[in-house]
């Protein structure tokens, strides 16, 4: 299921905030560190994820939660675009807000934001 209002709502539902972002072939963020929880999940293409050194291929719709203060990579494999879905939530179990990469109303899909 990769149903972008449902998983919203589940996700808000567990404390977590959430977005949509889609990359452009071949695009990877390469050795970040977030200081909070995230939740990643692909919508459309295929990417690969490295979390403490441990490679990950997941599918579409396969939900990922990569904890806080962990190592990790995620590229684009392939020629099309890769659509995924984020949220963030702190150690006290409170969503970040993904207002400063283009969310808008909590009732609403985020806006896409595309490199």
């Amino acid at each position: 299921m990769t149903d972008p209002i449902s998983i919203a709502n589940q996700w808000r539902d567990r404390g977590f905030s959430f977005g949509v972002w889609e990359d452009a072939p071949e695009m990877s963020w390469e050795d970040l560190r977030h200081a909070y929880d995230e939740l990643f999940m692909i919508a459309e293409g295929e990417m690969e994820l490295v979390i403490d050194g441990e490679a990950f291929r997941p599918k579409p719709g396969e939900e990922i939660l990569i904890p806080a203060g962990a190592l990790r990579s995620k590229r684009s494999i392939g020629r099309r675009h890769v659509r995924w879905y984020f949220g963030y939530r702190d150690s006290c179990g409170q969503s970040k807000s993904n207002q400063a990469i283009g969310q808008n109303s909590d009732e609403s899909v985020p806006i896409v934001g595309v490199l």
